[in-house]
């Protein structure tokens, strides 16, 4: 038994698999899973489960579940470090058998496969008596397959560690995060004093928040209270599922390669995501200020939560591919960024930009149709401003207004995601244009730090078509007069003589030798505390 166990951990340790090959073979496994189940559970209206949102339900549940069996086993196994990536993919094809079971032992009719929606007390006894009897929801087929799948790994790591004491122990840890993930909804309403199962808070959830619209597009209609439940319910746990899928990636990412996850993360340019986050915030107030919420619950914090997600690896997927298009820049401007100083590798770097693009794709559609669209643009802007063929980046002033359009679908993302009415007119255009001409002037300002890089490369910025004693004071006027133009927008006299302040400070910090980048997001970040807190205590 030893020879076959060291066979199977051989063999997996041989296949080499690229993380987007593993996610693109995972989801093909997963869609036949889906397919099988189909016809074993059917669904309650009879029609085949083929809808986006259940799929994507489906899948992130599937997918939450790998990524925490295989940081499972690499805590408990070390020994199969090599192996788990293959493994773990390989392994996840018994996930067909369970519905071929149900198919035959109901002769064809199929048995409804479910969460457990239990209380407490009932979540107890199932827990001690493997799931309850095979009924409704946890199928006599589930219950072979965790089976199966509870002795495999039994059987691998007692002949690994040769300690049954341990064999047992961490068998029923593993079958404990199975119950965790079948039990998942009634854990999270574990504490709700309502009566009975979950059910009924998990519906009050879905109904009564005030973001539910924003996944029912206004061109689609639902026939009956049932389905718009459903449909809720699933891009709720979805929502769940992409914040604990994006944490557990950042730990095996973190344990894997932490030289590397830590020179991505650092790289991020932290002040330029939370100045999205601003964008969005910006959009959120004035949502709120034209009509308020009257509801908030669990469902809508995960809801800006993944909004918040989606920004972040949008703009991530952004730095990632800019970075590595803009090496020979950033050896001569950035020498201490991952790729000049070697410290990532740039198959490291694409790697880390397809997985950023996919969570960003992946939590802005569940955040809802508006902040989906939103986000698609905002990765397309920087997409075309940075990467060849088109590297916009390279006509000055247009590559500028591209940065401008991008701060304003962020705050289009944010308004129509807090926002009740989804209708385009409501969005206040002068909002809009104020966003666009604000960051216009002040986008300038991210060119003075990479002026060497851009003049060797034939990028044409400001600084590099007016030199290097116009050029930064320019930039500089351009900076002050954004903090000019802030204030004219938002017509409130404080703020508009905090800005004429800021406006000499800024073409300061703009021509001072050495030139340090910092100080000017400082400054960007103060004025918006102070605006905020003048705004609040005047109105």
């Amino acid at each position: 038994m030893d020879t076959f166990v060291g066979r199977i951990k051989t063999f997996f340790e041989t296949i080499r698999i690229s993380p987007l090959q593993w996610t693109v073979s995972f989801g093909a496994i997963m869609i036949i899973r889906f397919f099988l189940e189909a016809f074993s559970s059917p669904s309650s209206s009879g029609i085949i489960a083929s809808d986006l949102p259940t799929l994507t339900h489906y899948f992130l549940w599937f997918l939450t579940l790998a990524l925490s069996l295989m940081l499972f086993m690499q805590i408990v196994l070390p020994e199969w470090k090599k192996a788990l990536f293959a493994a773990t993919l390989f392994g996840f094809m018994i996930t067909w058998l369970a519905p071929i079971i149900d198919f035959i032992v109901s002769r064809g009719h199929g048995s409804k496969m479910t969460y457990l929606f239990q209380d407490w007390s009932h979540l107890f006894d199932s827990y001690f008596t493997f799931f309850g009897a095979p009924r409704y929801g946890i199928t006599i087929g589930i219950h072979i397959e965790v089976i199966l799948v509870l002795i495999f790994f039994a059987t691998i790591y007692y002949f690994t560690k040769k300690n049954i004491k341990k064999t047992i122990g961490v068998t029923l840890i593993l079958y404990s995060i199975f119950f965790i993930f079948v039990s998942a909804p009634s854990l999270i309403y574990i504490f709700d004093t309502q009566p009975g199962s979950p059910i009924n808070s998990m519906i009050d959830t879905v109904t009564k928040s005030s973001t539910i619209f924003d996944n029912l597009h206004g061109n689609l209609r639902y026939g009956t209270k049932i389905s718009l439940i459903e449909t809720g319910f699933d891009y709720f746990m979805s929502r769940i599922y992409i914040v604990a899928t994006t944490i557990l990636l950042s730990i095996l990412f973190f344990i894997n390669k932490r030289t590397v996850f830590i020179a991505i993360i650092k790289n991020s340019r932290p002040e330029r995501v939370i100045h999205y986050w601003l964008m969005a915030g910006l959009g959120m107030y004035l949502a709120w200020h034209i009509s308020p919420w009257h509801t908030f619950n669990i469902n809508d914090i995960f809801v800006f939560i993944s909004l918040f997600l989606a920004i972040y690896g949008a703009w991530m997927f952004s730095v990632c591919t800019n970075d590595i298009t803009d090496t020979t820049i950033d050896t001569v401007s950035n020498s201490g960024r991952p790729l000049p100083s070697k410290s990532v590798e740039e198959s490291d770097m694409r790697t880390a930009s397809q997985i950023f693009l996919l969570i960003s794709i992946g939590a802005s559609y569940l955040a809802g149709y508006y902040a989906f669209f939103a986000t698609i643009v905002f990765i397309a802007l920087y997409y075309i401003y940075s990467m060849q063929p088109t590297r916009l980046k390279r006509v000055p002033f247009l590559s500028t207004f591209l940065i401008s359009l991008a701060c304003a679908s962020m705050m289009v993302a944010g308004f129509f995601t807090f926002s009740q009415s989804k209708i385009t007119s409501i969005l206040p255009i002068t909002a809009i244009i104020g966003i666009i001409v604000v960051s216009f002037f002040w986008a300038h300002i991210r060119d003075l730090k990479d002026i060497a890089g851009d003049q060797q490369e034939g990028i044409l910025t400001v600084p590099v078509l007016f030199g290097k004693v116009w050029g930064p004071r320019i930039v500089a006027i351009f900076g002050g007069l954004a903090y000019i133009f802030a204030g004219i927008f938002i017509k409130n006299i404080s703020v508009y003589v905090l800005s004429v302040i800021w406006a000499f400070a800024t073409y300061y910090f703009c021509i001072r030798t050495p030139y340090k980048e910092k100080p000017l997001f400082i400054l960007y970040f103060l004025w918006v505390i102070l605006t905020i807190i003048i705004l609040s205590t005047e109105y």
